[in-house]
């Protein structure tokens, strides 16, 4: 079977760090893979395939570059014989859910449809049903969002939960769980953006230090549109000197590993991916139960500290008594560490196979 992989824009993210996972792992299992992007850069992260670049020509109007963007789509599915197409993202998807019917076609989602509000979300739930219903199978990453799916745009069939592999980089091994530091920080990674509620995680910071003996200090890792704000928020709370705004790293094992927990105050996620990662070099997690992933991440809060959304003293209370009781945070380390194993490359591919041949088999039918 010749499997295609369609991914958005060749940018560091989460979805281009599953596409390079899963492209290694099928690799890994003898299928033949081409990876299609819509971006011309290289790719970010290393990977076993032929890489195809969908450059977008100079066209006027979003109908003109669609119409050109499909039929480019089309004819590198024909002329590389593709069996089967597996496509990220909400563009990708919808140029994929329009191939012809003999090719396979699914389609990973991993957005909320409630995170987005207005005229955008009546837009985008259109878009999807369209997509799903012309698709064979759509793989969500948590069963919060096969609920709402089926939910909002009524579909109980092909559905299956799949979560994300984590990164390859992030290899278990019983060292880390011997990892030891008395200057470890607290550390966050993530965009500048509304969505990861940096205000809402200096205001957390800034009580924890006004209640710790400790004082630990608070790393964020990542840049983004709000970078400025968020720092000039943290001068406002004069906590500025206990907060380093490191910038962007492709290294984040450098951080995480000195980390005394990662927190994510989040208003919503999808998959967030990171998390696992913290959890595969046994870093406790403090999460808010957003929607969606850190629920089902976390199994329950069984696998790390669940904070109802919005629940800053909470929130801060966690912090507190996984700093001052050893015993908690060793715990919280080996329940990570242990629960991360849960997504290993090898596990996941082993799930997509499964319904990728469940999918070709009743195409055959």
């Amino acid at each position: 079977m010749r499997i295609g992989i369609f991914v958005p824009n060749i940018n560091q993210g989460g979805t281009e760090r599953v596409a390079a996972n899963l492209v290694n792992g099928f690799t890994s299992k003898g299928f033949e893979v081409i990876l299609i992007t819509m971006g011309n850069k290289e790719f970010p992260f290393p990977f076993d395939a032929k890489l195809i670049k969908l450059d977008i020509e100079p066209l006027s109007g979003k109908l003109g570059r669609f119409i050109y963007r499909y039929k480019k789509f089309q004819h590198i599915v024909q002329s590389y014989d593709i069996h089967l197409m597996l496509s990220m993202g909400e563009y990708p998807n919808l140029l994929c859910s329009l191939l012809p019917r003999h090719i396979s076609k699914v389609i990973r989602i991993t957005n909320s449809l409630n995170a987005i509000g207005g005229a955008k979300s009546m837009i985008m739930k259109l878009i999807s049903k369209a997509a799903i219903r012309r698709c064979d199978l759509v793989v969500l990453p948590t069963r919060d969002l096969q609920d709402e799916y089926r939910k909002i745009l009524r579909i109980t069939k092909k559905i299956k939960v799949i979560a994300n592999p984590i990164n390859s980089e992030f290899k278990n091994s019983k060292k880390v769980l011997e990892y030891n530091t008395e200057n470890a920080y607290w550390l966050h990674i993530g965009q500048f953006v509304e969505q990861k509620n940096h205000y809402g995680l200096l205001s957390i910071y800034k009580k924890y230090l006004a209640r710790s003996t400790q004082k630990r200090h608070l790393v964020l890792l990542g840049k983004g549109e709000l970078e400025e704000k968020i720092t000039e928020q943290a001068r406002k709370f004069r906590i500025s000197k206990f907060v380093q705004f490191v910038g962007w790293s492709d290294h984040p094992i450098d951080y995480l590993k000195s980390a005394k927990g990662f927190l994510l105050p989040s208003h919503w996620e999808g998959f967030p991916n990171v998390l696992i990662e913290a959890m595969t070099l046994a870093v406790p997690v403090i999460a808010y139960d957003c929607h969606t992933g850190p629920r089902d991440i976390l199994q329950d809060g069984r696998a790390g500290l669940l904070v109802p959304s919005g629940d800053e003293e909470q929130f801060v209370r966690s912090m507190l008594k996984l700093e001052s009781d050893q015993n908690y945070h060793s715990r919280y380390r080996q329940l990570a560490y242990q629960r991360s194993k849960d997504f290993k490359v090898s596990n996941i591919v082993n799930e997509y196979i499964k319904n990728f041949q469940d999918v070709t088999r009743a195409k055959n039918v």
